[in-house]
């Protein structure tokens, strides 16, 4: 009678908790969308935090932002507009109408947002110092 070691299988079953155990543990933050308000963005300056990158929005009553994007050694200043949608999501346009980014707010905490920012061709996850 031949018998099969168990530290192999066991170590497997180890692996697999482990690695369950830290995907579970990186999803625990609810990333649920929340809907931004008139009142989280009127008067109010987001800033992108990255080493490379640099993007600020700043906030007007009326729908007007006026936005800073690029890098830390060229940035651009374009003007746009700024609306909610009836989802809740805070949906950036150029001056002439065209959707140029969508922000779904995910959580705030000490100063910062977390949001899930989809522009012409893709999403990503970004955090932004508010002031």
């Amino acid at each position: 009678m031949t018998t099969e070691p168990t530290s192999g299988r066991l170590y497997s079953l180890t692996t697999i908790l482990l690695l369950v155990l830290a995907i579970s543990g990186c999803a625990s933050r609810d990333d649920t969308m929340q809907k931004w308000t008139p009142s989280d963005l009127n008067g109010r300056r987001l800033s992108l935090v990255d080493e490379q990158e640099v993007e600020n929005l700043a906030f007007f009553p009326g729908g007007y932002v006026q936005i800073t994007i690029g890098s830390k050694s060229a940035v651009a200043g374009p003007e746009g507009r700024w609306e909610i949608d009836s989802k809740g999501v805070l949906v950036i346009r150029d001056m002439d109408g065209s959707v140029e980014a969508r922000f779904k707010k995910l959580h705030e905490t000490n100063g910062k947002i977390m949001v899930e920012r989809c522009g012409y061709v893709f999403c990503s996850k970004r955090e932004y110092r508010v002031k």
